[in-house]
């Protein structure tokens, strides 16, 4: 039998005058009115419940005398301040809460849109580096072809410039200027040795 059962029974076998409701932690008891009426326990009962999570009962006479004590022994009864509209203790859980998850959600989204900020500016910048890479590469590969087109051209000029004759004439003369080769580097040193007289060194 839940508590409230047992207080609505007691109420009926009792029949208080006066009844007094311990809610929560408070150490005052609240005077909850007796309805009269054919169901006037029943509702008595509901305003003792609609007080939030009480713990006890005392059912009492007109004179003040105690009748009898019901306790709340439900497990469910401790918790009972946290249902919407339970004294206002939800409510302001429930704002707490909702506060709190807002701000969760404002920081995620920032943290969300810098991430997103960063890693779109990370990936610009590799498109940039790749595009750079790619004509630094082709410029070098034109410099190489201008290079190798201009040697090119320069060996061509020399060959075309170049007098068959002449260097048919040079190779044929090669021969004799190594003969002459000796008597120039003579000429150009000053002549023959003079170290020697009559075969005697002085």
């Amino acid at each position: 039998m839940q508590s409230i059962e047992k207080l609505t029974a007691t109420l009926h076998r009792e029949k208080p005058a006066k009844l007094l409701a311990y809610v929560g932690g408070d150490s005052d008891g609240r005077n909850v009115a007796v309805r009269g009426g054919r169901k006037k326990w029943s509702q008595t009962a509901a305003a003792v419940e609609g007080l939030g999570p009480w713990t006890r009962c005392e059912l009492m006479d007109k004179s003040g005398a105690l009748l009898a004590t019901v306790e709340n022994t439900d497990a469910a009864g401790e918790l009972e301040d946290l249902k919407p509209g339970r004294g206002g203790v939800w409510d302001q859980v429930e704002r707490g809460m909702a506060i709190m998850q807002r701000a969760i959600d404002g920081y995620a989204k920032s943290r969300g849109d810098e991430m997103r900020s960063v890693l779109q500016a990370q990936t610009e910048l590799m498109r940039e580096t790749t595009v750079a890479v790619k004509t630094l590469s082709a410029l070098h590969q034109s410099h190489l072809e201008t290079v190798r087109e201009s040697a090119a051209a320069q060996m061509e000029a020399v060959a075309a410039s170049a007098n068959p004759d002449e260097v048919g004439q040079l190779l044929q003369a090669l021969p004799q200027l190594l003969q002459l080769l000796p008597i120039a580097k003579q000429l150009l040193g000053g002549g023959p040795e003079t170290g020697q007289s009559n075969g005697v060194r002085g």
